[in-house]
């Protein structure tokens, strides 16, 4: 068996990084495979160099597409465009500043196929200037705790390192948003585990993650991805609210609980705008009351302390905290 595997590369800025990303989709292992890049009028020359790269590869041109919008819609579009446009009987979502090692799609579509899942999983090494690092998904796990942990935010809710029966995305439109182009991952992610029955894991880095594009999304507080990101967090609570699945729900508000406490240390680590750090701190103010105990330990604390003391004093415990961390990690080292 060797079934049609569609994979849809979202295209917009990337020019310095396309060709690399393009040759690793090309000179994949696993022959049946289709690719969709979407252009998202990309203001640069990604295409030009997409295209170049593709007349490389004679044996491949024929099963490379580029689908163009008419104006520029953002990532989640893109995505669903790709999805509207794939023919495969899996998909699998690459971003197009990174790269697939050349054994990917062979390795999860045999992951797929002997384990007969919806979603196969591999690890994934992240990239920076001065180093990189592997995470690998955890081992002899059920479907439904491997989900709590998504939803808690224990593990990673990458849309990449990752095969899916493309069934799993018909009759839900809604995976992803237009619009809604930070923390669309978490939201497709999040929801698209529940609907699978088995899924299965491959135990090594397949996805190179690059953090090194200044074009990407950066580690800092940006006040339109965290309103993206609470957009997407109140769709995915309904979902379960409407489910009533308690057990995923009180794991989602653990998330999301999480997230809050992760936005509050990027804050108050940088400038901040004080507005800003309120608007953080009144979300999900009556779930503290509820699950705060169940939020891992460093968050919890950055949580409890914004009942007890300004911004200013709290920055003061965080930068101190962080400047602490960084210099037990040179200790150690």
């Amino acid at each position: 068996m060797n079934p049609l595997v569609s994979i849809l590369v979202p295209i917009y800025n990337v020019q310095s990084y396309i060709e690399h990303c393009a040759r690793s989709l090309f000179e994949q292992t696993y022959d049946n495979v289709e690719y969709i890049f979407v252009n998202d009028c990309s203001p640069d020359r990604s295409v030009y160099v997409l295209e170049s790269v593709i007349n490389e590869y004679p044996n491949r041109k024929d099963f490379a597409f580029i689908v163009s919008h008419d104006k520029n819609r953002g990532l989640a579009a893109s995505r669903l465009t790709g999805i509207e446009k794939a023919s495969g009987e899996y998909l699998m979502f690459v971003d197009s500043d990174d790269y697939l090692e050349l054994d990917a799609v062979e390795l999860l579509v045999d992951s797929a196929l002997n384990n007969k899942s919806d979603i196969a999983t591999a690890g994934i090494r992240h990239l920076f200037a001065d180093k990189s690092y592997a995470l690998m998904p955890p081992s002899e796990i059920s479907k439904e705790s491997y989900l709590k942990m998504i939803l808690e935010g224990a593990v990673s809710h990458n849309t990449v390192s990752r095969l899916f029966k493309k069934c799993l995305f018909e009759g839900n439109n809604n995976l992803f948003v237009e619009g809604i182009n930070s923390g669309e991952d978490y939201l497709m992610i999040s929801r698209i585990f529940y609907n699978a029955k088995i899924i299965s894991f491959v135990y090594q880095p397949l996805y190179n993650y690059i953090h090194t594009n200044p074009n990407s999304f950066t580690n800092s507080f940006k006040r339109c991805n965290f309103e993206q990101i609470t957009q997407a967090e109140a769709i995915v609570r309904r979902f379960y609210e409407g489910k009533k699945e308690n057990e995923y729900l009180k794991s989602q508000i653990i998330g999301c609980l999480k997230g809050k406490a992760q936005n509050l240390i990027l804050l108050l680590l940088n400038d901040y705008n004080v507005a800003d750090y309120h608007d953080v701190v009144n979300i999900y103010k009556e779930d503290e009351y509820k699950l705060l105990s169940r939020v891992p330990f460093q968050y919890r604390i950055v949580l409890w302390l914004t009942h007890l003391f300004n911004d200013k004093v709290i920055a003061i415990f965080v930068r101190a905290g962080f400047k602490a961390k960084n210099i037990y990690k040179k200790f150690i080292h």
